[in-house]
């Protein structure tokens, strides 16, 4: 269970850090190799950035899990089932995959409505996450590198999970 409390947590924070920085600084190319990048960062983490990570992380889990619960209320709210949303949603991101039936007006209204709603939780969601990262005194830059250095050391991962389960 730790294990996929880590790795559930690792998955958001990359969410968190990927959507929170800019496009153009996601498509840059590192310039130098990412072992030589991570290493220096993984000895240089201290127990207290650890700690702060780990709390960060906890912080993270539990934002997403009150926005998912919101975004699937607001989906249920524009008066259709999650099912036909990622449907049209479906439809609409893939040319070759069309709904199984045709997308009424009314349809398409509602799903422009939770659309809409969907953007507004996520926006709220990432800003608590920044917040999150923040009030535990690190800036995101500082919490990429943490997670990154990480997700590379197994010995960094044990100590994590450890924070996590205290």
């Amino acid at each position: 269970m730790l294990k996929s409390l880590l790795a559930g947590g690792v998955a958001l924070a990359l969410w968190f850090v990927t959507s929170s920085l800019p496009a153009q600084a996601q498509t840059q190319a590192p310039t130098m190799p990412p072992q030589e990048q991570q290493a220096p960062a993984s000895k240089q983490i201290s127990d207290q950035e650890l700690e702060q990570f780990a709390s960060v992380i906890k912080q993270l889990q539990s934002i997403q899990e009150t926005g998912e619960v919101e975004m699937l209320e607001a989906v249920q709210r524009s008066g259709l089932s999650p099912e036909r949303y990622l449907e049209i949603l479906r439809g609409q991101s893939n040319t070759e995959t069309q709904p199984t039936s045709e997308v009424t007006d009314e349809e398409q209204q509602n799903f422009e409505q939770a659309r809409n709603r969907l953007i507004e939780i996520q926006q709220m969601m990432q800003s608590k996450m920044q917040q999150a990262v923040e009030a535990e005194g690190l800036n995101v830059e500082r919490f990429e590198e943490i997670l990154v250095a990480i997700q590379q050391n197994p010995t960094l991962q044990q100590r994590v999970e450890q924070l996590l389960q205290g």
